[in-house]
């Protein structure tokens, strides 16, 4: 069955690599073929549906519907600075509010809005919107490992983990490591952008319909009302009082029954893609550990790692921060999370170290335009190239690299 799986696995990367066809598609064929070939049973194939990664989403999903309606990412475009501060401080005024979104939000919703409002704000002051945007698109990158609702990849690692240990991650399991990452990314970046400078593209000579994020805003007490729900979902999840997955259910379900969105807006908010991902990937991780191909693959990290825990920490950064920049993020944290398990089994050791790093590792894909949807949605909207990327993300990548692994062998 190794052989099986391996080979179907390896269709599947094939498939997302050399081929324009949609990643949940590749998913569910690659479970399909699993379960056809008896790598795994009829109820495992479809065991991520019922997962608490899967129903958290929905309620996020809505909550970011319900958030958008009222107002809340209006509010935030209105209340810009209405003249320059200086060059650095002007490039914070992007990073800073798009981390904190980008930590709760997932990136492909903060991006847009971050693209429009930075557009506009940009003109206003007198600055290149594509500098502007850049460093900030590798800061929504960043923010989203700093909880495990930040990125669709995090919530893979969560099902994944589920698998294999019945306690669920908290919410700000990797908030610590993150926070750095993140303050480094921004601090890096920042330098990078005064010292190379960002060439211009074609999006600097466009006018944008830059204020559609603002044309209308609703009364502020919607808005705070609306915010202040989805806040305290999220506080009494992190403070242990409730189950994430009840507190956001709730927040939804308050914010849908107050009329902040329609039924039909919260249906179609759903991001049914996403789920589709994340369902199948606790069916692939389960065929791979199943199979024996994680734990073939763990070996040969450890044998590489010369079974020094330290060494196959490195490794296992050093292989999703690679490939990340030419994967999206969640596809390697459905290969690597395994893996990272199996490798933790091997070696006896706790399993939380060798996930959080490949959470953090596969974040780190600055260098390309490919590994993240908001790098993607950067790309396709301002005209950025890959030298765009490279010229600012390498030496990011490379010194939030260091960041990640130091604070991953000091801290676990």
């Amino acid at each position: 069955m190794i052989y099986t799986t391996l080979l179907i696995i390896l269709g599947m990367i094939l498939c997302v690599l050399f081929t324009r066809s949609q990643t949940d598609g590749i998913y569910i064929v690659t479970i399909l073929a699993l379960y056809l070939c008896g790598c795994i049973t009829f109820d495992e194939t479809f065991s991520g549906l019922g997962s608490h990664s899967v129903m958290l989403l929905v309620f996020v999903n809505v909550c970011m519907c319900a958030l958008r309606e009222a107002g809340v990412f209006a509010w935030i475009v209105r209340h810009m600075p209405q003249r320059s501060k200086g060059s650095s401080i002007d490039l914070l005024y992007g990073m800073l509010p798009s981390s904190i979104l980008s930590a709760f939000l997932f990136g492909s919703i903060v991006m847009p809005i971050m693209i429009d409002t930075l557009s506009s704000w940009g003109r206003r002051v007198s600055h290149q919107p594509s500098r502007l945007i850049l460093p900030t698109c590798m800061a929504i990158q960043a923010a989203s490992c700093c909880t495990m609702i930040g990125a669709p990849g995090n919530l893979i690692i969560a099902t994944l983990y589920e698998e294999k240990d019945p306690c669920s991650l908290d919410l700000f399991e990797p908030c610590l490591i993150g926070c750095m990452i993140l303050i480094t990314t921004i601090v890096t970046s920042t330098i990078m952008v005064r010292l190379v400078g960002v060439s211009k593209t074609d999006y600097d000579d466009i006018q944008p319909d830059a204020h559609t994020v603002a044309k209308q805003l609703p009364s502020q007490h919607r808005t705070f009302f609306a915010a202040a729900t989805f806040a305290l979902a999220i506080i009494l999840s992190a403070g242990g009082l409730c189950d994430m997955v009840l507190t956001c259910g709730i927040a939804a379900s308050v914010l849908v029954i107050s009329g902040f969105c329609t039924m039909q807006q919260a249906r179609q908010a759903i991001d049914v893609k996403t789920i589709t991902i994340i369902a199948c990937s606790a069916a692939i991780g389960i065929a791979m550990t199943k199979s024996g191909v994680s734990e073939y693959i763990a070996k040969a990290i450890i044998y590489l790692g010369q079974g020094q825990y330290a060494y196959i920490i490195i490794v296992i950064a050093l292989m999703c921060t690679i490939i990340t920049q030419f994967f999206n993020d969640s596809f390697v944290m459905t290969l690597m999370t395994p893996i990272g398990l199996s490798a933790a089994t091997l070696v006896h050791h706790d399993p939380l170290p060798f996930i959080m790093m490949i959470l953090y590792a596969s974040t780190l894909s600055y260098c390309t335009p490919f590994g993240n949807p908001a790098a993607i949605i950067a790309q396709s909207r301002v005209g950025y190239s890959v030298s765009h990327f490279m010229k600012i993300g390498v030496p990011t990548t490379i010194v939030s690299f260091v960041v990640a692994v130091t604070a991953v062998l000091l801290l676990y």
